[in-house]
Formats: structure tokens, sequence, C-alpha cells
């Protein structure tokens, strides 16, 4: 198994190693006190200060969702740390544009809701440009590491919306029931991250509900609201994970025979990156300088 921490600069930023979010000691906490202000913790922590005021409105977005971002952001690893710290700074201006298959984003927004069956769809980091552009991003830290045997409800199998998806993966022996409703992954026989598949078709429900302007009811009372408002729209959506490593490679393979050779919607739907090969492809974009550190990019 990865030593995940290894590939974090926990010394850089002065991390206690002996500060642990679980009685089993396994995920190392940042050592915030959620009691506090925890924006002004990570302002201090992370961000540059001419980005102060910018990073406090879009924190406010990427706290609001349905999966307790904000505790899960006291974790070292945390996926909901790591996407919004990489991309809340997308703006219209040099250094601040990211470029991700050939177009072109100039703004960013964090826990959108697209409907999908009873419960919607949280996706992590929305991009979009004053072009019609819109990318859905589902990001993921360490998760992948995770050998996991989740419950998916069997209207994955069969709702119409979802169903060939789901049966192809089981026809291909990605997908393996071990018990009612109870599934489990493999790839070149290695076990894999179930739920990010899982987490990959509910997206896949969600987007195509959004393109055809089937929408979560309720507004958000901030910028999210105009997204809909988007003219013109293109929309697309992408899988982005953190590169720790070898284990990466047999759920990278999984995801995109997937969203290749299932979904094959490749308008629409992109195979997965990692967050280094955006960096890689956009050596220009300004990352506050802890942010470089503590993740060694």
């Amino acid at each position: 198994m990865i030593d995940v921490y290894s590939k974090l600069g926990l010394d850089e930023l002065g991390i206690d190693k002996t500060k642990f979010r679980d009685k089993d000691k396994q995920s190392i906490s940042l050592g915030m006190r959620l009691e506090d202000n925890a924006v002004s913790f990570l302002q201090t922590k992370f961000i540059d200060k001419e980005n102060y005021e910018y990073f406090e409105s879009q924190f406010a977005q990427a706290i609001s969702g349905d999966g307790n971002e904000l505790i899960k952001m006291d974790a070292v690893k945390s996926s909901s740390l790591c996407s919004l710290l990489f991309f809340y700074n997308v703006q219209d201006k040099p250094g601040y544009r990211l470029t991700i298959n050939g177009v072109t984003y100039t703004k960013s927004y964090f826990e959108y809701k697209n409907k999908v069956y009873r419960n919607p769809s949280n996706m992590d980091v929305v991009l979009a440009n004053n072009d019609g552009d819109i990318l859905f991003v589902e990001c993921k830290f360490s998760e992948y590491l995770e050998h996991d045997k989740p419950y998916i409800s069997s209207t994955y199998f069969t709702n119409s919306k979802s169903s060939r998806l789901m049966n192809e993966m089981l026809d291909k022996k990605i997908l393996n029931e071990c018990k009612k409703d109870h599934y489990y992954a493999l790839f070149d026989k290695k076990p894999i991250y179930t739920t990010g598949l899982k987490q990959i078709v509910a997206h896949y429900v969600g987007v195509n509900n959004f393109i055809k302007k089937n929408y979560c009811s309720g507004e958000y009372g901030d910028d999210r609201d105009s997204i809909k408002e988007i003219k013109d729209q293109k929309v697309r959506f992408i899988e982005v994970v953190f590169d720790l490593g070898d284990e990466l490679s047999a759920y990278r393979k999984a995801s995109d025979i997937l969203i290749k050779d299932i979904i094959n919607n490749p308008e629409v739907f992109f195979t997965t990156k990692t967050y280094q090969e955006i960096l890689e492809d956009n050596p220009n974009y300004k990352l506050d300088k802890n942010v470089k550190a503590y993740y060694k990019y």
C-alpha cells in the first residue's frame, strides 16, 4: 500500500504528523479546529495574501455540499481540499486561465448539484468560460487506493439512463456482485475502487440531465445560479485524480474503459486526467506557493 503522506509536503508546512483524526490513526489531521475560523486557517496555511478575498468567496461554495466538506477538509489527504486549492483561482486573466483538452476555462464553481435519481450528484468543480463551455469535474485524491464493496441501488441496473453502463461492466467482469446489491470491481484481476466507477455512472446520468435542462430544483443564492443560464452551452465531463504512484494504473484503466468504450461519447465524456498532467499542460498556471509545496507539484 502506498504511503500517501510521503507524497505530501507535511514538513514544509509544519504539519504535526502525530495528530490523527480517528482512533485507528489512519488519517492525519491538519490541526485545524473547526470551531475556529476555518477559512482563516486555510488562508494562513496555503494562500498567498493577494488571493485571500477571492479564496474566501470560493471556500463558501466548496463547503456548501451534502458531504460534510468542511469536516473532510481537516484531513491531510482531503480530496475536497485538494480540488479547492487547485481550482479556486481560475479567472479570466493571464496565469489564471486553465486549458483542459484544448478548451480554456476562466471561471470555477464548487459543489454543483445535478439531478440523478432520488438524490442528486454533487459535482466537485465546474469550470466555464464566456464561450458557453461548461466542464463538470469529479475530483479524487487518494480514494482510489480503497478496494471497497459498496451498496449500489438496483435502480442503477434497471433504469434506462444507466442500465447499459452497469450491465456492460458486469459483462466485462469489471463489476462483480458479492452479495445482494453490493459489488466489487476488478481490473486485470486486481481489486480497485468500486465507488469511483459508480460515481462516474451517476455523473453520466446527472450531466445528461443537465444537457436536457432537467435541473435540480432550488437556488444557491450565489453565482452558481447562473450556470444553467449560460448561453450556447457545450457541456463536458472529466474525472481528475491525484497521481500517487503505481496503484493508480488499474483504477485509471478501468475508468477509461467505462468512459471511452462503454459510455463512448468522446465529445462530452473525457477520459481521466491527473492534476499533475493538467499542470504539465498549463505551465504558466499560478498556484499559491504553499499549495505547490504541499502537493509537491
